[in-house]
Order: C-alpha cells, then sequence, then structure tokens
C-alpha cells in the first residue's frame, strides 16, 4: 500500500542535518503556521476520529458565521490579516478547536520562503538535490510538527499533490495506513515513502514532539517502479 523510496534519497545527509532541522524549528517557531489549514476528510464512522471534537476547520466556519460586531470576529480578521500564522491559535483558544500540527512552509508553488532559508540552509540544499533523483521539479516542501501527544486520527488530505516523498529522521511516530474494508492498519516502516493520497492515514500518539518532511512535486519517470 506503500512504496519504500529510501534508496532514492541520501538519507545519510539528511541524518547529519538533524541538529540545523531541531534548531531551526526552535527558532523559526514564529514563522510556523498553526493548525491545519489544507483540505482534509475525515469521518468517525470510517475513523478513530472522536464524535464531538471540533476540528479547526469547523472552527473557521463557526469564525465567520460570528456577527460583524462580535470581538472574537474582529479580532480574529485582525490576526488573519497582518498575522495569519498564529490565527489558528487564535481559534483553538477563543473556539476550542482541536489540532496538534504546526508547519513550515519551505517552498509553496515553487517558491521559496526566503526566512526560512536562513534558519534551515541545509535543508534545502537537500532538498534541492532530490531532483535528479526523485524529482524532475519541486512544488512544494513543508515541515510537519506534531505536538507531544498529538492524536492524529485518520484523515485524507485533499488538496495533497500526488506525487510525493514523505521523509522522517527515525520511525519514532507510528504512521500508517488505514484499510476501512479490512479495518487493518499497514504501519509504514521506511523513512521514506510514498502512497496514494486517496488512502487514509493517521499516526499512533506517542509522548515525545515529532516532525516529517514532506516534498511535492513531479516525479521522474521509473521512479515509483523502480
Amino acid at each position: 500500500m506503500y512504496i519504500d523510496l529510501t534508496s532514492k534519497v541520501d538519507t545519510n545527509a539528511f541524518n547529519l542535518i538533524q541538529e540545523e532541522i531541531h534548531t531551526g524549528i526552535a527558532n523559526a517557531r514564529e514563522l510556523a503556521i498553526d493548525g491545519t489549514w489544507s483540505k482534509q476528510l475525515v469521518d468517525n464512522t470510517q475513523s478513530s476520529y472522536p464524535c464531538g471534537v471540533k476540528l479547526l476547520q469547523e472552527a473557521y466556519k463557526e469564525f465567520l458565521d460570528l456577527p460583524e460586531d462580535s470581538l472574537v470576529k474582529q479580532v480574529g480578521l485582525e490576526l488573519y490579516n497582518t498575522e495569519f500564522n498564529v490565527f489558528g491559535t487564535y481559534l483553538k483558544t477563543v473556539l476550542q478547536a482541536y489540532d496538534c500540527y504546526y508547519y513550515f512552509k519551505l517552498i509553496t508553488n515553487g517558491v521559496t520562503n526566503l526566512d526560512l532559508l536562513t534558519h534551515f540552509p541545509t535543508l534545502y540544499q537537500w532538498i534541492e538535490d532530490t531532483k535528479g533523483s526523485v524529482f524532475s521539479n519541486i512544488k512544494n516542501a513543508t515541515i510537519i510538527v506534531c505536538e507531544a501527544n498529538g492524536m492524529s486520527w485518520e484523515h485524507k488530505n485533499l488538496d495533497s499533490y500526488n506525487e510525493f516523498i514523505y521523509v522522517r529522521h527515525n520511525l519514532q511516530k507510528p504512521t500508517y495506513l488505514w484499510d476501512n474494508d479490512t479495518q487493518q492498519r499497514t504501519y509504514i516502516n521506511s523513512t521514506v515513502a510514498w502512497w496514494n493520497p486517496s488512502n487514509w492515514q493517521g499516526a499512533d500518539r506517542v509522548w515525545e514532539q515529532s516532525y516529517a518532511l514532506k516534498i511535492e512535486g513531479d516525479f521522474l519517470p521509473g521512479v515509483k517502479n523502480d
């Protein structure tokens, strides 16, 4: 259900830049986008998503429905327009939504985030080096940080680019694909992998904070078949 692409990238070089990544995650925290704003599908009839838990997207809809003279609406709109990276934190606080993730958007639609480049220079070079071995071009690159003990129930990423690699330094946070027909999990026992984004995916809860790197773009011919 997934393809192990570890042999396609330089994992030794990736392992050597962990200190830069850890330091960058800490020092660039104010540049991260709090909360999941990508289009996702969750369903408590087909996954472990708990009924009654408010997703950030649901809180955002609730926020939009507030009257214009609401103080929450006024403060939220100001944050949305000027400090969007912390807008999710505000909604999680004031409207009691749940989201255990924050994201560093290193590359978006082919454009490098120059502010983040200063924090992750060697990582950017490593990402660039995947061109020629995995990608013909790179569209997006994102560091995905999950808070300690964060719940990541089964979901589908509806706006995920079809060709990507999901990179982890280790298997500290077990990630899996969920087959609703068989009610079984297939754990992704690879630090570099691809799977069909239309599949349900999730991850087990662990006490530690964890991160993954997702790079999206166009694969070179034969990458998934070699």
